[in-house]
């Protein structure tokens, strides 16, 4: 083996025990339930083990059936069948109940503890301090665990919990009835329950978790190809060992039992099991995402702004100094930023700082607002450390104004009160005056109560910034701090906003960053900052004296460009108000609008270069969607081919004949292993393909599109990779949706096919008339996290608003009222969760009750047949067996589906943008 490949190793094996200790543990998902929680989940659980054990004892009723029309005469058959059947109601009617409380509770369960998670998370990641930002979460990331992973968290302790309780439940009730029935047989299975376990069940769910959580860490999609190939082969490798252990070994075992101990053994042990294991990877999906919300929930940062300790001064006046300050970005250690610097400003004075881009500027208002701690040296409010004063209070007393302006998806009024939450009226107005904000706001239709849409779209620029100016004052501050307040405003909003700085300077300490001459030559200190220090100092009038000075070079440029400025200031002014019509920003939007380019849209030609790889995929995944019908009519074949009708000692050669079938079962298993091996890995390698694929064409694009498209805060960088990322992600599903497709239709023609070959008409006609409530019971238990991620959509808004723009809400001291609005949202939603809850459990109880009445209908109108000698047994267990294994591939089939809606807006969204054309490229 080469270096290199054991130092990869070597590598992985260290990032795989490192994962052990990070991943977060089962139980501890639950380690936010109080005590109505508590309650719910218990009575969840018993009513899941209940469910369970009724699927156990449906098996018994099987057995007895199946014993009646293998041996009854056809004149009683009916009365006897009719006896047994009742049972078949009684569990209906039973299993309708306690379907109902394991669902709804664990559904509404699992949506309150998820709602409480993500509140701690959103309020963990508001406490931290921005360096947070800068080293270990991005905006996105951040984003992406409150809207997405939480669902994956919600998924793994919500209603699959109880679920995975009641398949495991039957597995050991089907297990113990074998035991008591028929010991002989059932002690074989022993070994595939621990091989099962073992391989599958523990292996696979701690792959996957890894995977997710290195997919999280280094982006490595590859991991997810390690997890399908085991999923797909350990299960299919089980089946096969248990098949030739059953069969080869039955014949010492077989002599006195009854055809019931097959309905007691072989199908229901092996469904069950099988199903149980298939919600691993759920568990260890949510545990591989929690690792990282948990570890922020109980991070502690240097800079705490929910600290309530510190020094409250009973009068600030202003002053603020910064004393030989040495400091670097945590992002950035090998750059110093600052060495030793140091600037002044009395009470009372406005002092613009000036100098080119990555001089320290901006870096001087993080400071004073405490974004960040120095390394050395000291920053002094009225002579006091910033690090002795409380937190909250300090930037209480300070406003400040970014360069882009970032307002929240609600109402001006309401924008205006993040900067005092109990603002009143007249404060409002005196702030909008101050601002010059009240000619625009006057003349909309609402005023102040005019919804400004996600971050202030529905505004230009000027209009945006003196909204934000607005509501910086509205506090009336002692220090107002302006980031370049102007550089992206044409010159009439220019003029606008300085005439309203000049309405504040007074009675205000202001420190101003700028660029634009006229923003700044009112000040009344003026310092040229240059490489982390400040290499002149003075008045306007002063300093433009000396030609040759850093100062009057800066503004001889600035006269150079002017013009230049000018011309791109209006084209800003005009992307403000002609975006709307733009490609990005459809590309970016909710993906909602529905245009003629969207009904053209094609993505075939993404994947020409892997046609051979599609067409071998479709004819796995239709292989595959073959092997239930077959199974079923293998399974049936065996049984009543001599065990019904004859004991295995008249047999001529029994231990050939149960040989013979050992091996067919298991060339079927190890077929339809390879079948399901190549369709979850072609799928996974297709997807990848087809993700990097549109991700590298979009990127091109969006790189060649005009300049002034990226002027909006609509198509920042942030949002557009964003929304490439996430719109990547899903056209994945298309591959795999029309897979499934594939898979559930020949499940469907086989089951048809095998049943009107060999089957009475009356027979096909039942089968016509159940089929549908069969699917129906089947799609109505999928798709939860659709429901959920609707549910919370409200909610997220608000947290995606306050994340994206963390500084803002950080200045405001608004935490706690983002945290407020984001709860009452929940609270909101949680009641329509709950209600979603008692719906679905109605929903899974009733189709569950009907399942059962489908079986007792197929069960007696069979018996009807055979005594009116229009069919036989053997047809009868056919249809039903053919029927069952169908129905359980379509529903495994289904539980993997996702939402087409979504998939359907994101590839429109990846077609506008490849579809676009620019004048300018």
């Amino acid at each position: 083996m080469r270096d290199e490949d054991v130092e990869i190793w070597r590598i992985y094996a260290k990032a795989f025990f490192k994962f052990c200790f990070a991943c977060v543990k089962l139980y501890k998902l639950f380690k936010f339930a109080d005590r109505y929680d508590i309650v719910l989940m218990a009575v969840g659980t018993i009513s899941a083990v209940a469910n369970g054990l009724s699927q156990s004892f449906m098996t018994l009723v099987f057995g007895d059936i199946v014993n009646i029309l293998a041996s009854s005469y056809p004149s009683h058959m009916v009365e006897e069948v009719s006896k047994v059947g009742v049972k078949f109601l009684y569990l209906a009617a039973g299993t309708c109940a306690i379907s109902f409380l394991q669902v709804s509770c664990w559904m509404v369960t699992g949506a309150r503890q998820s709602a409480r998670i993500r509140s701690l998370y959103l309020k963990a990641i508001l406490r931290q301090d921005i360096s947070f930002y800068d080293t270990e979460a991005n905006t996105g990331e951040v984003i992406k665990r409150l809207s997405r992973y939480t669902i994956l968290i919600q998924e793994s302790m919500g209603e699959k919990v109880g679920k995975f309780m009641q398949l495991l439940s039957t597995s050991i009730g089907v297990y113990t009835i074998a035991l008591i029935q028929c010991w002989k047989l059932a002690w074989r299975p022993l070994f595939l329950f621990i091989y099962t376990i073992v391989n599958t069940g523990f292996l696979m769910g701690l792959l996957v978790s890894y995977n997710v959580w290195r997919v999280q860490v280094a982006y490595k999609q590859a991991g997810n190809k390690v997890e399908q190939a085991v999923k797909a082969i350990t299960t299919e490798d089980g089946e096969y060992i248990y098949h030739y252990l059953f069969f080869k070994k039955s014949l010492d075992s077989l002599p006195t039992k009854t055809p019931s101990c097959m309905f007691h053994i072989f199908k229901p042990l092996c469904r069950s099991l099988k199903q149980t294991l298939t919600y691993l990877h759920v568990f260890g999906t949510g545990q591989a995402v929690a690792s990282k919300m948990f570890e922020t929930i109980n991070r502690r940062p240097k800079i705490d702004a929910y600290d309530m300790s510190g020094e409250v001064l009973e009068e600030i006046k202003g002053d603020i100094e910064l004393r030989d300050v040495h400091f670097r970005y945590p992002a950035r250690p090998d750059v110093h930023v600052f060495a030793g610097f140091s600037l002044v400003v009395r009470s009372g004075t406005t002092v613009a700082l000036v100098g080119k881009s990555g001089s320290g500027k901006s870096t001087v208002i993080n400071l004073i607002e405490r974004f960040y701690d120095p390394e050395s040296g000291t920053v002094l409010i009225d002579g006091t450390d910033l690090k002795k004063l409380q937190l909250r209070w300090i930037r209480s007393k300070i406003g400040l104004v970014n360069q882009e302006p970032i307002l929240f998806a609600t109402t001006i009024r309401e924008n205006i009160s993040y900067g005092k939450e109990d603002a009143t009226e007249q404060e409002i107005r005196a702030a909008v005056d101050l601002a010059n904000a009240d000619k625009f706001i006057d003349m909309l239709p609402q005023g102040l109560d005019t919804v400004v849409g996600e971050d202030g779209m529905q505004l230009s620029g000027g209009e945006k910034q003196r909204i934000a100016i607005a509501r910086a004052v509205v506090k009336n501050p002692k220090i107002l701090l302006f980031d370049e307040p102007t550089s992206a405003m044409n010159m009439e909003s220019e003029g606008i906003v300085d005439d309203s700085l000049l309405k504040l300077m007074p009675n205000r300490t202001i420190v101003l960053v700028s660029h634009r001459l006229t923003t700044i030559r009112t000040a009344n200190v003026i310092a040229v900052v240059d490489q982390g220090k400040i290499v002149e100092k003075g008045t306007h009038e002063e300093m433009i004296q000396n030609p040759k000075g850093a100062y009057s070079q800066l503004v001889h440029l600035h006269e150079g460009s002017k013009t230049v400025s000018r011309s791109k200031s209006h084209n800003r002014s005009e992307a403000s108000f002609e975006m709307g019509g733009s490609i990005i920003r459809n590309s970016v939007s909710c993906g909602n609008q529905t245009t003629e380019k969207r009904k053209k849209m094609s993505l075939r030609w993404l994947s020409l270069f892997e046609r051979f790889d599609i067409r071998v995929l479709f004819v796995a995944t239709a292989v595959h969607g073959i092997a239930y019908p077959v199974q079923g009519l293998l399974l049936y074949t065996f049984i009543t081919n001599k065990i019904f009708f004859e004991h295995p000692s008249h047999w001529d050669d029994p231990r050939k004949y149960f040989i013979s079938w050992a091996l067919m079962f298991g060339g079927f298993c190890l077929t339809t292993a390879a079948a399901n091996f190549l369709q979850n890995y072609l799928l996974v390698v297709l997807e990848e393909q087809l993700i990097k694929r549109s991700r590298s064409l979009s990127f091109d694009k969006v790189f060649h599109e005009e300049i002034k498209l990226f002027d909006h805060t609509a198509n920042s960088s942030g949002a557009i990779g964003e929304r490439l990322s996430r719109d990547a992600s899903r056209m994945k599903s298309m591959l795999r949706d029309s897979a499934l497709i594939v898979q559930n239709v020949a499940s469907v023609t086989a089951a048809l096919l095998i049943i009107a070959f060999s089957a009475k008409w009356e027979l096909i006609l039942a089968v016509l008339v159940i089929t549908p409530i069969m699917v129906l019971e089947v799609d109505f238990q999928t798709n939860f996290s659709a429901y959920a991620m609707m549910v919370y959509k409200d909610a997220s808004q608000v947290a995606s608003d306050a994340v994206r723009s963390i500084k803002t809400v950080v200045s405001l001291c608004a935490e706690e009222k983002v945290i407020d609005l984001y709860q009452q949202r929940c609270e909101e939603q949680k009641e329509i969760g709950a209600r979603l809850g008692l719906v679905m459990g109605f929903g899974h109880g009733f189709f569950l009750a009907a399942l059962y009445f489908i079986y007792f209908v197929l069960f007696y109108f069979g018996s009807v047949l055979i005594q009116l000698e229009k069919a036989t047994f053997v047809e009868v267990l056919k249809v039903f067996f053919v029927l069952r294994f169908t129905s359980i591939g379509v529903s495994q089939s289904n539980v993997m589906a996702l939402d087409i809606s979504k998939v359907r807006d994101s590839i429109a969204s990846i077609c506008d943008i490849l579809n676009s054309k620019q004048k300018i490229d």
